[in-house]
């Protein structure tokens, strides 16, 4: 991510750059990994406020998980990367049920949501995307778009309402 960061911030001088640091890890952590960069002091750590960040960037790079559906609440163009060892993601696919990761995307039945995992996963397969929901106005306006139909169908269910039925449900039988 830091690599695409750095070919991004070469060729959009503006660009800016946040990261969300995760409640459980140290300052030190996040040190360890941007003060390698040659861009060290274009990233801004933010701590504990991630729903301000969902709101207000115009692209996000994600790891999959409840985030994606947060995002997609705000409507927020992303994509989602992630790799991680060989032999988890082996035996991930010989026991997965489902061809995508993205809660948006699995909720849409489609891909709305670019997933770059593992193979599909490079420097420039990063740049490439965020490049497209920065400065392609169809590609975002569509992903927005799209988001909004995902915010659609979650927004109109009564959630509390539903597992309570269908718990009283179970219970009867």
């Amino acid at each position: 991510f830091i690599k695409s960061a750095q070919i991004l911030k070469e060729k959009y001088p503006d660009i800016q750059f946040l990261v969300s640091q995760a409640p459980n890890l140290s300052d030190e952590v996040y040190k360890k990994y941007l003060d390698k960069s040659e861009i060290k002091n274009e990233f801004t750590v933010v701590k504990g406020e991630n729903h301000a960040m969902l709101s207000v960037s115009d692209a996000l790079i994600l790891a999959s998980g409840t985030v994606s559906l947060e995002a997609c609440m705000y409507q927020t163009p992303m994509i989602i990367a992630y790799r991680g060892p060989w032999i988890a993601y082996s035996i991930y696919r010989l026991v997965r049920c489902l061809d995508k990761v993205c809660l948006p995307n699995i909720i849409a039945e489609k891909f709305i949501v670019p997933e770059l995992i593992q193979a599909k996963l490079s420097v420039e397969s990063v740049v490439h995307n965020i490049e497209k929901l920065l400065y392609d106005n169809d590609a975002r306006t569509t992903m927005i778009n799209e988001l909004g139909s995902v915010k659609k169908l979650l927004v109109a269910k009564n959630s509390s309402q539903e597992v309570a039925q269908e718990i009283k449900n179970v219970l009867r039988d």
